[in-house]
């Protein structure tokens, strides 16, 4: 009689490759005749931009811009805002070959400085941070069941999950949008942001269908004799479809849009004023998925008959447990010290960063973003301020945060805001929060059992052993030091606890 063994290939997702690095981007600016000379710098803004990044041999190449804004104030206390291009490439030696990888990188400015030369050249000295990423699909043979030769089996794992896949897509948006006559045509841009909303996910066959929009905020100079500035919001539709192999409407995911880059060039309609922004949004998205598994696998093996030899492996499973969207709606209020204020020009926020603590089944995402609000005194100068604004969430875990892996994004929905007294503001400031958790498991599971079966294993123990276990034992344990079953034992002293709840006597049947 041989043993029969029964296997089932799973995939895992294995962390290959992973690192936070900085890039410099300095260079300088020098204004064109049309823009006026700079009396004072109000903000300097960085952005960088991703352009493509490629994984080949045992490198990574990143190229990617820094999309730099100045707005600044000129001797008439007018803003203005002059923008610059600065290209930049960064090479990443991984130190060894990754086959069929899936590179994942996120960029954000670390820091920012500027400082006006003289009133036509401006000097920029920022840096970019580089996180990257690494996965890759690793498929891993395990034993799912055994017969015959006595073979008992201790299937005790209960956390593995089937991956199936991770991509990362960047799409285009185009769209020309119209100002309308309600508006003033358009002067220059001061400020730009983008903010996709998914609204929708359905999956089908091999497919994600991804349905949301991407809110655009522009702020700009008014094309008129009376000057001041405008905002302009409209909104983008999104509906794409991403493929991935393998994943169906049973599976589980987690899905993450973010603008890699914006464009918005004003237009001139048929009057000739520029009454028209033509907006160009590179959207990447960030889909990773997994099939539940219902399984339970062994992690150890003995024969009541044969000496056995075993083959183990450690294996990690990340298995997505929970995905949830929610609105978070933070108010505060902020005064100007020393500034009495005439008029709030605009209020924006940068990206939101998000950490998150565990204790027992607990768990804690915070996050926070900068405020930037532009305004302009009562003497008729203009200024920039920024606050900080914050929020906690506290979500309590089925099952513990034991191994919890939290992904948090946070992005700003709206902000508004009320000048409640001449130096004092009130802020509010709406966040769309999507997190999703996963959770982390590592154990040895069987790989392979070879059987002797050329000779039986010898009995050391009678018929009936009578044994008095310690509080706490396992019976996987008794059973096996006796070369008998668990049932057998079960059976025999009419129990169905697994462990020994208390001291005890136990009558152990051979087999």
């Amino acid at each position: 009689m041989e043993i029969k063994l029964k296997k089932e290939l799973l995939n895992t997702c294995e962390l290959m490759f992973e690192n936070t690095s900085e890039q410099s981007v300095d260079g300088d600016i020098t204004l064109p005749d049309y823009c006026p000379d700079i009396k004072r710098i109000l903000k300097c803004m960085v952005t960088p931009c991703l352009t493509s990044a490629q994984c080949v041999g045992d490198r990574v190449t990143i190229d990617a811009n820094a999309f730099v804004q100045v707005i600044y104030v000129d001797d008439n206390n007018n803003i203005f805002c002059y923008d610059k291009t600065f290209p930049f490439s960064k090479t990443i030696e991984l130190g060894k070959q990754i086959d069929n990888p899936v590179c994942d990188v996120k960029l954000k400015t670390a820091y920012a400085n500027t400082r006006a030369v003289s009133q036509r050249r401006i000097d920029i000295h920022a840096s970019a941070g580089v996180s990257i990423r690494i996965t890759c699909k690793k498929e891993v043979e395990l034993i799912s069941d055994a017969e015959n030769c006595g073979i008992q089996l201790l299937k005790n794992f209960d956390s593995a999950s089937d991956f199936i896949g991770q991509t990362v897509k960047d799409f285009t948006l185009n769209e020309v949008m119209e100002i309308g006559k309600s508006k003033a045509p358009v002067r220059q841009i001061i400020r730009q942001k983008a903010t996709p909303i998914v609204s929708e996910i359905k999956v089908i066959a091999n497919k994600l269908l991804i349905k949301g929009e991407a809110s655009v905020s522009i702020l700009y100079c008014k094309d008129n004799s009376d000057g001041g500035y405008e905002t302009y919001e409209n909104s983008m539709p999104v509906s794409q479809i991403i493929e991935l192999d393998g994943i169906e409407e049973t599976s589980d995911y987690s899905a993450k849009l973010s603008v890699s880059s914006l464009n918005i060039i004003p237009k001139a309609d048929s009057s000739g004023e520029k009454r028209l922004f033509d907006v160009t949004a590179v959207i990447s998205a960030v889909i990773k998925a997994d099939k539940k598994v219902d399984s339970l696998f062994p992690s150890d093996c003995y024969s009541t008959l044969y000496n056995v030899k075993c083959e183990k492996k450690l294996v990690t499973f990340e298995k997505i447990i929970q995905n949830t969207d929610e609105l978070i709606m933070v108010k505060k209020s902020e005064e100007f010290l020393n500034i009495s204020v005439k008029e709030i020009i605009s209020v924006w926020c940068d990206d939101v960063v998000t950490t998150y603590t565990c204790a027992g089944d607990e768990l804690k995402i915070i996050g926070s973003t900068m405020v930037s609000v532009l305004a302009v005194d009562t003497s008729g100068q203009p200024f920039y301020a920024e606050r900080n604004v914050s929020f906690e969430k506290v979500k309590n875990i089925e099952g513990g945060c034991k191994n919890l892996i939290c992904n948090a994004d946070a992005i700003v929905s709206a902000a508004g805001f009320v000048l409640s007294d001449s130096n004092k503001i009130d802020l509010r400031v709406e966040m769309r929060l999507h997190t999703s958790l996963s959770r982390k498991t590592t154990g040895e599971i069987l790989t392979d059992i070879q059987c002797d079966t050329a000779e039986v294993k010898e009995k050391k123990y009678s018929v009936l052993t009578i044994y008095f276990p310690d509080d706490g034992e396992l019976l996987w344990n008794i059973a096996r030091k006796f070369g008998t079953t668990v049932d057998a034992i079960k059976s025999e002293n009419e129990i169905n606890n697994s462990t020994v709840s208390e001291k005890c006597m136990l009558l152990i049947p051979g087999v």
